[in-house]
């Protein structure tokens, strides 16, 4: 089943910037709405007595994701076409037609060259950044192609580096990124020059946080959300000054508030907050990367937003996934297949974000993993373990990174997890009882789990592992790490 995407573009009146209508994708559906002039809400949170206009763009092509932005002037958006072509392509809101920007061989002759991660378009629309994880390390290289799919080049590429794209300063000079080290795990902002592609470090991140940043459009300053507390799930946003590097707080509440985006007018920033008890976008002007005025609610109840960014008119462009995922359980007959009862949700929280149900050997438990990203994306992922006597529900935060597959070990006291650390990625192990989590079996450099299952003896698992020379099927030994291949298929 195809899954269902939303694109909605979230237009406010700035100073400086000018609302136009935005073309929406054929068969898809223009919604409006406006808020009463200086209004307040129910929770006495001012509202924004500004023009506000909400278009949502509908969409099913499940092979479209959230990677990419808008183009400036709000008609085509870019993202990685990763069922089809594998390429990053470019989607036309007015016409509905995906065309691809890049191919596997335009940088090298290799077989497999890798894929396009982050992407976003330049001022004048006439280029695109985007990240291209590039084997045999894998590393995420920062690469520059035309609108038109010309002239492609790496501007920026270090192999112990992962660098993303976030967006450009208005003047086309400088792009924003997101920087990993991938041996240390430690996550950093900086800056890339376009012309030179020397790279500037702003800020290194103390812990591993899921985080949003913006650069202001006369690229002078960088806001970027954070934790308060280590382990928190409750971020503030924080502004730190290009030239100087200097770090201070530029929104910090009790609430859990996140970056969406610096507006092109250079005067607000547009982010997330649940301080009135759900999720809404608020609008702060600034004035020298501090606040000038209060923050003001300019959409209620935004639901598993993911930011995409700014037309250079003030539309807000923001993707919501409709699918929804929830853990169910209803008796059946064996020997019919047929259904004795009405299936009944698991959990009464966090709907529509619980997957991976798994069973514990003697059937008494059930575990699923719950995501707990605002933002709605891969974010954290908790472990909650139900029982099934009772109906109470623990859960455990093992420290890792987005997990899949989780598997019982067979006698009950583990559970294996696809996933990664600051330092590692591969299979877990995970103690249900006290959460912590010790890598099992670590991955290759190219190497991914897709799936792992624990054998009988307790002591090895089956495991299916896709790398740069095809996928196999095969029994890895906890122990000693040794495999036994069982199936072999080559490279595409």
């Amino acid at each position: 089943m195809k899954r269902m995407i939303g694109i909605l573009v979230l237009a406010v009146m700035l100073a400086g910037c000018r609302s136009e209508p935005q073309p929406a994708a054929d068969g898809g559906q223009v919604l409006a709405a406006g808020l009463p002039i200086s209004t307040a809400s129910a929770s006495g949170a001012e509202q924004d007595s500004s023009p506000m206009v909400v278009r949502r763009l509908l969409f099913s092509p499940w092979n479209l994701d959230f990677s990419g932005g808008p183009s400036p002037d709000g008609r085509y958006f870019t993202f990685w076409d990763f069922d089809d072509t594998d390429e990053l392509a470019v989607h036309d809101f007015r016409t509905g037609e995906d065309r691809q920007l890049t191919t596997w061989h335009s940088l090298t002759d290799s077989g497999y060259a890798g894929y396009p991660v982050q992407s976003t378009f330049s001022p004048d629309g006439e280029l695109v950044a985007y990240s291209w994880e590039a084997p045999p390390i894998w590393n995420d290289e920062l690469r520059i192609i035309g609108f038109d799919g010309s002239n492609p080049r790496v501007l920026f590429a270090n192999e112990e580096l992962d660098v993303g794209p976030v967006e450009w300063t208005a003047d086309g000079t400088m792009i924003l990124v997101k920087v990993e080290r991938i041996t240390e795990g430690l996550e950093q902002i900086g800056t890339v020059s376009v012309e030179t592609g020397q790279l500037q470090l702003l800020v290194t991140l103390e812990q591993p946080a899921s985080y949003e940043l913006s650069i202001s459009p006369d690229g002078r300053y960088v806001i970027y959300d954070f934790p308060t507390d280590e382990g928190s799930s409750e971020h503030d946003i924080f502004v730190v000054n290009v030239a100087t590097r200097e770090v201070h707080t530029l929104v910090e509440h009790a609430a859990d508030d996140r970056v969406l985006g610096w507006a092109p007018d250079g005067g607000h920033v547009l982010f997330l907050s649940d301080r009135t008890g759900t999720l809404g976008a608020w609008l702060l002007p600034v004035a020298d990367g501090r606040p000038a005025g209060p923050a003001r609610l300019v959409k209620p109840d935004v639901w598993r937003i993911a930011p995409l960014g700014f037309a250079r008119n003030g539309s807000f462009y923001y993707g919501v996934p409709m699918d929804m995922t929830d853990v169910y359980v209803a008796g059946f007959d064996p020997e019919t297949g047929r259904l004795l009862e009405q299936p009944t949700r698991i959990s009464q929280s966090f709907l529509g974000s619980n997957f991976y149900p798994v069973w514990s050997p003697d059937g008494r438990y059930l575990a699923y993993l719950s995501q707990r990203d605002p933002l709605g994306r891969t974010g954290t992922d908790v472990i909650v373990i139900r029982s099934m006597d009772t109906g109470e529900q623990r859960e455990l935060t093992p420290g890792i990174g987005p997990s899949h597959w989780p598997h019982w070990s067979p006698d009950g006291r583990f559970i294996l997890l696809e996933s990664r650390d600051d330092e590692d990625k591969g299979l877990f192990r995970v103690d249900v009882q006290t959460g912590e989590a010790e890598l099992a079996v670590r991955a290759g450099a190219d190497e991914y789990f897709m799936l792992a299952y624990w054998r009988a003896d307790g002591r090895s698992i089956f495991c299916w592992t896709a790398s740069s020379d095809g996928r196999r099927i095969g029994i890895r030994d906890l122990e000693t790490g040794a495999e036994q291949v069982l199936v072999q298929e080559a490279p595409d």
